[in-house]
């Protein structure tokens, strides 16, 4: 039964995340940070039933009311600021060297061909 009660426990931590996942990206497709704290939004989202249609999506959010979840508020843009950074960074380094064939000498390439 313990095996149980840890199996559900993680199932509802992964269902979080889904639905967390879910809100940022009403967030990034209706250009909306305000959408990640909305307690709604949070509590009502299922993503087992998203539709990726912009429309749909804001017209959904338009019936949301204002209200913050307080967790949320405080983690939510935090956590997501980090993934930002990483990604401009990503963006502001220099592209890799392009790799070069490898020159060989004659001496040895003969003698890898011995073995």
């Amino acid at each position: 039964m313990e095996c149980v009660k840890v199996l559900k426990h993680a199932m509802s931590n992964v269902e979080g995340l889904a639905r967390f996942m879910a809100v940022y990206i009403y967030s990034v497709v209706l250009d909306n940070e305000k959408l990640l704290s909305n307690k709604e939004l949070a509590e009502t989202i299922r993503p087992e039933n998203l539709q990726f249609d912009p429309e749909k999506m804001r017209e959904e959010c338009s019936r949301l009311d204002g209200a913050r979840d307080a967790k949320l508020t405080k983690t939510a843009p935090n956590f997501i600021a980090r993934f930002r950074k990483a990604e401009t960074s990503q963006q502001d380094e220099p592209a890799p060297p392009e790799v070069q064939p490898a020159t060989v000498s004659f001496a040895t390439a003969k003698f890898a061909t011995r073995r």
